[in-house]
């Protein structure tokens, strides 16, 4: 069991519960990275283990060696997500209501960072592809339904504070669900994986957005 020295969002009121994550995620997102990487950079961490355009490329290049048959789907990657993107934020890279802590109508800690520099199309990605294509397959009474009402709630938050790139988000959500898909096929035994409709979701999501169509293998 964990001990928090404060609520998580999460046992806050359902709109309470995307209004504050959108907001802070967007003033997150409007904060300078500047002084942050010089930090970073003083304490002998090297940039391509913190800035996306760095690392991300070598990842696309080990997964489709890994995954040949996915190389369309890598390559449409390659190719859409803001990678060299001049937009750089921080990024928190898991943000939603159970890592936020919550007290006073105040944001008192955010736990269970997976950081880094980067475009915050691929926060807003994950964030959406949480809501969209994991919360209706895992959870009981979120439906799609539910669901778009969710996003759309997390959006407009969001946007009262900053605008979003949708073209560049719906390629980082494309991205997500690979992570995804990948994740299901691995055989790991967790929450996600138990879904009988996760593998189905994902699929249906990456294809729609890329265009493209996927093989999976032993299909």
């Amino acid at each position: 069991m964990q001990f928090f020295p404060d609520p998580l969002l999460s046992e806050q009121p359902g709109d309470i519960q995307l209004k504050i994550p959108g907001e802070s995620h967007a003033e997150m997102h409007n904060t300078s990275t500047s002084k942050t990487i010089n930090i970073l950079k003083d304490q002998g961490l090297n940039e391509k283990d913190f800035m996306a355009s760095l690392f991300i490329p070598t990842i696309l290049d080990s997964a489709q060696i890994d995954h040949p048959w996915l190389s369309n789907i890598f390559n449409w990657l390659r190719n859409n997500l803001p990678i060299s993107s001049a937009q750089a934020s921080i990024n928190h890279g898991d943000y939603h209501p159970k890592n936020i802590m919550y007290a006073s109508e105040h944001i008192t800690g955010v736990i269970d960072w997976n950081f880094f520099i980067g475009d915050p199309a691929f926060d807003v990605g994950h964030t959406i592809t949480l809501i969209m294509d994991i919360g209706p397959n895992i959870s009981d009474g979120h439906s799609l339904e539910t669901a778009s009402q969710y996003n759309e709630q997390y959006r407009d938050a969001y946007q009262s504070v900053r605008p979003i790139n949708d073209k560049a988000v719906a390629a980082c959500r494309a991205s997500q669900c690979t992570g995804f898909l990948l994740h299901c096929l691995s055989g790991k035994k967790d929450i996600i994986t138990a879904s009988p409709s996760m593998i189905k979701s994902l699929k249906t999501t990456i294809e729609t957005i890329t265009k493209l169509e996927i093989a999976l293998p032993n299909s």
